[in-house]
């Protein structure tokens, strides 16, 4: 492609994407007049919807004449599309064009037209009868047309009869017919029949027929009916999502993205999940959205990704839903809106999903958005943990062992952090850690603990790598270490963690694991103090009182002494009543 055309395609894309049309339709014209028929496709398309620009049929006519006369079946089908609402005589023209050159919609549309009107008298009194005896004389489409009746009419429905006529319109070679037959054994036929499902999809799908082409996709990638085989799915999905699929081109993304079938592509991915995408197929407008928003194949981009989300979330897609929630509740790519993040959260918990349901319950739990609900929040977690959510089971775990929102129960809240590090949940493993150290819901085991510390700390925990500095600074299920101890407090320290910084200023006090220094000691208690801890108030106290590290200040001594006093520090009461104060 041209670097000029291929500018104009990309700016065309990304303003499309993001919800400015008008704007990309002046690049996807700009690149239609250079020649691109993809191009020209586009701006067809746009005016025949009026997608961007004013919907004008004589425009998107004339250029898709353009096309047909290069040979365009697609646009010989569109062609027949435009006719449609203005000449029935031109639509059927270009129907037959192309469906004459393999254009299995096309083939479907004449097959409307040249039943439209009869296709009313299946309902009328006595008209069954024609449609019979066309169909008896081998008129496929009088059988494919009781098959649907048959099949679709709740009055009439007789899956017997549907099956009946659909094998004999089958029989003379209707892929139409055998991919619905296919579809009976795979749904209907006493809880499924999936070997011959598989069976009528291939001889629909090798006759080029792209919804069979991506059933017996689907088929190979379950092992229904064929045995497992993700280069073989690879393979259908990409001949259907050549003819324009949406479900197959989604899934040929998802094959590209998640290296399934042998090929890992981000960008190519990208690619499919937007042809999906721009037909409106909400799967895919979730699946690009994650892939703006992680940066899969593309330059992460929060604010590409909520339009996608948005899109999808639109159509009811519970996971762009909540998807977009997060977004909403997180300021990511879109100002922050907690309630409206809650609703979203909501909507998509009541369609079943798990990361909805998740979120839910945990903005219930800690009252962002909504008044904090510790009943509803359990039974929106419970219902996440059920489905495997391992971020839903450690929560419950934590609601059980502080008590919250139910009576304090050890075993149960053991029991959830064990179903939450089924997925190596960092937050759970630490937790886990915790019983073990304490006895709570299982027989105090200080080895075992330092086990589950380390699984957490391995992920960057903070707590956890905390925990495992205090650890190996006692010496608790493992040798006394001052020097590993000293590594662990300072890397959790680092990032924060009041209790670590507190435990790296009595390493410079005490020496240990680190040369002595008073100074630093100071520091560390200084900044641990600052975050409300009680020890490391009393000590920075201690420490102005005698002057170590800082100059005699008994006025701060004091002042820090009653802070530590009030987060029940023991220790600063005596230092006080010492004091005189």
């Amino acid at each position: 492609m041209d670097k000029n055309i291929n500018y104009l395609m990309e700016q065309g894309q990304s303003l499309y994407a993001s919800g400015n049309k008008a704007d990309a339709i002046r690049y996807f014209e700009k690149a239609a007049q250079m020649g691109d028929e993809n191009a020209q496709m586009i701006t067809a398309i746009c005016y025949f919807n009026g997608d961007g620009v004013t919907k004008s049929l004589e425009k998107a006519t004339s250029i898709l004449r353009g096309l047909a006369e290069k040979g365009n079946v697609d646009a010989e089908f569109l062609l027949g599309e435009c006719y449609a609402e203005t000449n029935a005589t031109q639509a059927q023209i270009w129907y037959e064009k192309a469906a004459s050159h393999g254009h299995l919609e096309a083939k479907s549309k004449m097959r409307d037209i040249e039943f439209s009107k009869d296709k009313s008298k299946l309902h009328e009194e006595g008209s069954l009868e024609w449609f019979i005896e066309k169909a008896e004389q081998g008129d496929v489409d009088a059988q494919i047309e009781l098959g649907n009746f048959y099949s679709e009419n709740e009055e009439a429905r007789d899956d017997n009869e549907a099956l009946k006529w659909y094998r004999r319109a089958a029989a003379q070679g209707s892929a139409f017919a055998q991919n619905e037959i296919g579809k009976y054994y795979y749904f209907n036929s006493n809880n499924g029949n999936k070997d011959e499902a598989a069976k009528w999809f291939s001889m629909a799908a090798e006759q080029g027929y792209s919804f069979a082409q991506s059933n017996l996709a689907f088929c190979y990638e379950m092992g229904d009916g064929v045995e497992q085989n993700y280069n073989e799915a690879f393979h259908w999905y990409s001949k259907a999502a050549a003819q324009d699929h949406a479900f197959a081109q989604d899934s040929l993304g998802i094959y590209y993205r998640d290296g399934l079938g042998g090929i890992q592509d981000a960008k190519e991915a990208v690619k499919w999940f937007e042809k999906a995408a721009y037909q409106g197929y909400d799967p895919a407008q979730y699946h690009l959205g994650d892939c703006y928003f992680y940066g899969i194949g593309v330059s992460e981009n929060d604010e590409e990704a909520v339009v996608w989300y948005r899109k999808a979330a639109d159509q009811g897609n519970a996971a762009a839903q909540s998807s977009l929630g997060n977004c909403l509740l997180n300021g990511k790519g879109i100002e922050e809106n907690v309630d409206e993040a809650m609703k979203l959260f909501r909507k998509a918990a009541e369609q079943d999903n798990e990361f909805g349901q998740f979120k839910l319950g945990l903005c219930l739990l800690k009252g962002y958005g909504v008044k904090q609900s510790y009943d509803e929040a359990i039974y929106w977690l419970k219902k996440a943990a059920d489905k495997g959510h391992d971020g839903a089971s450690e929560l419950l775990g934590e609601c059980y062992y502080y008590g919250n929102g139910v009576r304090e129960n050890n075993d149960e809240a053991l029991k959830w952090f064990r179903k939450a590090v089924e997925k190596n949940n960092p937050y759970a493993q630490y937790y886990i850690g915790m019983c073990y150290k304490y006895g709570y819901g299982v027989s105090a085991n200080a080895s075992e603990a330092v086990k589950w510390f380390a699984k957490s700390s391995d992920q960057g925990y903070v707590p956890a790598i905390s925990a495992l500095g205090n650890c190996y600074y006692d010496g608790s299920g493992v040798r006394q270490d001052y020097n590993q101890a000293f590594k662990l407090f300072s890397e959790a320290a680092d990032q924060g963690d009041a209790g670590s910084q507190c435990n790296l200023g009595d390493c410079y006090f005490y020496g240990n694991g680190i040369s002595q220094d008073y100074g630093k000691a100071c520091y560390w208690y200084g900044k641990s103090a600052l975050q409300g801890n009680g020890y490391a108030q009393y000590s920075l106290g201690y420490c102005y009182r005698n002057g170590l590290g800082v100059s005699v200040n008994k006025q701060e001594a004091v002042r820090l002494y009653r802070l530590a006093v009030g987060n029940g520090s023991e220790d600063a009461r005596k230092e006080l009543d010492d004091m005189g104060y």
